[in-house]
This record gives C-alpha cells, sequence and structure tokens, in this order.
C-alpha cells in the first residue's frame, strides 16, 4: 500500500463508497482507510483499485452466484520489476471493518532480451475471448478465491491484453507483468512483440 490508494466498499446492500489510505505500516503490508460513512449492513466488500469496480450486486443475474462486477484492464502500462496500480485487481470481505485483501489475477511475467525498438507485449489465451474486461466475480468470506464468470451482454471481454512500454522503453534484464482473469490455458499462450514500426 502507498498513502492515496484508494479503495471502494460495498456494503451488502449494494451502496458503495470511496476510502482513501491515510496511514501505511508493516513495510507496506497494511493500512488505515479513511472515508464516508457506510450503510450497516451485515457483509462487506472492497475492491482495489476503487475504480476497477464496475458494479452493484444486484446487477448480477447469473445463477453462478456472482457478487462483484469488476474489471481487468485489457490495455495495460509497463512498469518495470513490479505491477501499474491499475492491474492489481484485489477483493476482500469481511464481517467487521479489517479487510484482507486478495489478488484476483493470474499474472504472466517475462522479460525481453533485446528490447529496443518494443513498443507493447501483447498476451492471448488461445480458445478464450474472456481473458480481460468487465465481468464478475464470485466471492466468498471463506476462502475469497474468486470465480470468474463469462461477460453477459452488458459487459466488455477481451480477447487479448496489451501491455505498453513504459516511459523511455523496457529495460533488458528487467521483469514485467500482465495482469489477466485466472484462466485455464489447454491451449496454450501467445504472446506478440510490437515494435515503434508496427512490425509484429
Amino acid at each position: 500500500w502507498k498513502v492515496g490508494d484508494m479503495i471502494k466498499v460495498i456494503a451488502s446492500d449494494g451502496t458503495a463508497t470511496d476510502f482513501k489510505a491515510i496511514e501505511v505500516t508493516n513495510e507496506g503490508k497494511t493500512a488505515t482507510f479513511e472515508g464516508l460513512t457506510v450503510e450497516n449492513a451485515n457483509e462487506y466488500y472492497a475492491v482495489y483499485p476503487a475504480s476497477a469496480y464496475k458494479g452493484t450486486p444486484e446487477y448480477v443475474t447469473d445463477a453462478a452466484g456472482g457478487k462483484l462486477v469488476v474489471e481487468v484492464p485489457h490495455v495495460q502500462q509497463a512498469v518495470a520489476g513490479t505491477f501499474h496500480e491499475s492491474a492489481i485487481l484485489c477483493i476482500a470481505n469481511t464481517k467487521g471493518n479489517v479487510f484482507n485483501f486478495k489478488h484476483s489475477c493470474a499474472f504472466f511475467k517475462f522479460n525481453i532480451a533485446a528490447p529496443e525498438g518494443v513498443k507493447s507485449v501483447r498476451l492471448k489465451v488461445n480458445g478464450s475471448d474472456n481473458v480481460a474486461g468487465i465481468g464478475y466475480v464470485g466471492v466468498n468470506a471463506t476462502d475469497m478465491n474468486p470465480k470468474y464468470a463469462s461477460s453477459d451482454a452488458n459487459m466488455s471481454a477481451y480477447d487479448m491484453i496489451t501491455l505498453n512500454a513504459p516511459e523511455g522503453g523496457f529495460e533488458a534484464g528487467k521483469d514485467y507483468f500482465i495482469a489477466m482473469r485466472a484462466n485455464s490455458c489447454p491451449n496454450g499462450i501467445t504472446a506478440y512483440i510490437e515494435y515503434a514500426d508496427n512490425i509484429k
């Protein structure tokens, strides 16, 4: 965590409120958040970053039992050695006021031996059209393991994720990460490298 991080807290009645990190301790592992009052409820969810939250539980109609409508961005920004904050989708659940966040994405880690001129890296899970975009996750207080369901007609789904080079370009020997919906990959993964002159 860092001071200023924003989370969205959602009461089980569907009302949602933004909270901001005002204090960070334990080498960034713990943060205290402050915001407006949330409606009293039996259960609360939280989403980081707050901007990833896209809907209330009532929006979900599928029998799979999804709870939160969230977005995994299909265009992401590379940051050497770590993730861009927009791609670190984390979800938490509590019946009190302490949240333990869990990552709700899988991450593809790579480095480029000869990165000169590389504009972007694109990732495709072969045979899947739902690796990013707006969809919903089913979560529960017991294990908090996100269970993605297919996007419906009112949501967006993408079969490819683009990671754009950081300012100054990719660096040789540095690790980079692409966040994607957790997905089985029986048909493998294809990665595309795009250069500044539009050669792939």
